[in-house]
């Protein structure tokens, strides 16, 4: 069965595509939800702290989902580790005037509403997000096709 990991920076998407594809009926896993990350390090006072995915919870998604198409959705700085183990990587990507717009925007998640979470997405957008497409097979600018087209799109790869 087909893994497909969704990945991008906050904001291009990946939850709207994700919920589409749920409801059709694919499991699909969010990586920001408990459970599925861990602190990079002990030192939690760091500003800068990070997440990480907890690498013995993602082998056993991957170990485990053998019988079923499963997406997976996050963008994690450990989730290359992963990569030979997933047979599609799909990278949403937008401009960063429609990222800004869709941050302040969104209901759903707090994150980017503050002006240094602002800036560490914008931050990621230029040093993290050309890594990302480095390593993807399939990059989708989300700004230029509905959810549910993008939705059509990785369907078709499952």
């Amino acid at each position: 069965m087909t893994r497909i990991l969704i990945t991008g920076i906050s904001g291009t998407g990946k939850s709207t595509v994700g919920n589409i594809l749920r409801q059709r009926g694919y499991a699909v896993i969010e990586t920001d939800d408990p459970g599925w990350c861990v602190p990079e390090d002990e030192d939690w006072s760091r500003p800068d702290h990070e997440w990480i995915w907890d690498e013995s919870s993602v082998s056993e998604l991957l170990d485990t989902h053998t019988d079923q198409h499963v997406v997976i959705i996050g963008c994690r700085q450990n989730q290359g580790k992963f990569y030979s183990q997933i047979e599609q990587i799909v990278v949403l990507t937008v401009p960063i005037d429609v990222l800004q717009r869709r941050i302040a925007e969104r209901a759903s998640n707090p994150f980017g509403k503050q002006p240094e979470q602002m800036e560490h997405i914008e931050a990621t957008k230029r040093e993290v997000e050309p890594l990302l497409i480095r390593g993807a097979n399939l990059v989708i600018d989300s700004a230029i096709s509905a959810p549910e087209h993008i939705a059509d799109q990785l369907e078709s790869l499952l």
